[in-house]
């Protein structure tokens, strides 16, 4: 079996396939919190096999994402304001530190370039260029964590960065405001202007 670049599918590639696809609709609220998912519901909405589909519910169990309710089956999570506030609080703490590790690491092409994106997506309030945003957000934010040289960390804050996108995207859905769309815009901007320097002044921006 081939995929459309003709390179051999393999079972590792199907399951990863299967999970970045529910992954993603759960990032995006195209799966909301509190929506009832199983191995059935999830083979009739994808068309996945049955073996992918369980690996990646197991795998997204494991992160936190889907939460299991004994024998009434399972749940996209649901996220509380305890959540939110948590998230916002370790993200403040983690990208001052990835900022600090990753300053004058950074390919400034590449930065410039992921920093282009973020900025061309942003400059319309329609809802489905938010959406855009969002995922040229989460991948800049993801390269400047990469490139910080701590795989750990970089595993965290990609985690952290995921679950902030959530959030924006289930205020988007159901309060249609653009406070936290803003917000993350405005935090991009000053990890860009630190990322790109060795100053070490991150500080001194107030967030």
């Amino acid at each position: 079996m081939q995929n459309k670049g003709g390179d051999k599918v393999t079972k590792h590639n199907l399951n990863d396939f299967a999970y970045k696809l529910i992954k993603d609709d759960i990032i995006s609220c195209v799966l909301q919190p509190g929506m009832e998912v199983s191995e059935g519901s999830i083979i009739a909405r994808y068309g996945l096999s049955k073996a992918p589909t369980r690996s990646a519910l197991i795998r997204l169990k494991q992160e936190g994402l889907i939460a299991s309710r004994g024998r009434q089956g399972s749940v996209v999570s649901r996220i509380m304001l305890s959540d939110v506030q948590e998230i916002f609080q370790l993200r403040l703490l983690i990208e001052v530190t990835v900022a600090r590790l990753a300053a004058g690491k950074v390919n400034v092409t590449k930065i410039r370039e992921l920093n282009k994106d973020v900025r061309t997506k942003c400059k319309t309030g329609k809802r489905r260029n938010m959406a855009g945003y969002l995922r040229a957000n989460r991948k800049f934010h993801q390269y400047v964590a990469e490139s910080s040289g701590n795989q750990r960390l970089a595993v965290l804050a990609s985690s952290l960065m995921e679950q902030h996108e959530r959030i924006v995207h289930l205020g988007l859905a159901k309060q249609n405001r653009r406070h936290d769309f803003l917000n993350s815009i405005n935090l991009s901007k000053l990890l860009y202007r630190f990322v790109v320097t060795t100053s070490g002044k991150l500080f001194e921006i107030p967030f």
